[in-house]
């Protein structure tokens, strides 16, 4: 794409993700000192649709024919749609999230069973 905002001849927009404005905060209260897992899955119950996001993304890697993907390349693709679609507050995606969604992915949706590459988990984080 050149500077002018219109796509190259021959090219088209296939996607477009429309995301809320403002994501609420996870309520962390009670907890002292949350891990990463716990703010993980406060934020995942109050923005389900960063996990609906993520998903479609996915699932449209997996249909184009791709076997593995990146989970931080998707991330950055939300991040992405969101400064080109919106006004105002910035975007948060936490990227200590990113094997937490990978993982969520893999077992919730049996088409990405495997498309992520993950490490072992070293701590309860």
């Amino acid at each position: 794409m050149g500077g002018t905002g219109r796509l190259r001849q021959g090219y088209r927009l296939t996607m477009q993700i429309l995301l809320p404005l403002n994501l609420p905060k996870p309520d962390l209260k009670g907890l002292s000192n949350p891990s990463i897992k716990e703010r993980f899955e406060s934020f995942h119950e109050i923005n389900p649709h960063v996990y609906d996001a993520l998903r479609e993304l996915a699932l449209q890697a997996r249909g184009a024919g791709r076997t593995h993907y990146g989970i931080k390349s998707l991330f950055e693709v939300l991040r992405w749609n969101y400064l080109v679609q919106t006004q105002g507050d910035e975007f948060k995606l936490n990227n200590n999230y990113h094997a937490h969604y990978a993982r969520l992915l893999m077992t919730q949706e049996p088409d990405l069973e495997g498309f992520f590459e993950i490490r072992e988990k070293q701590s309860s984080s």
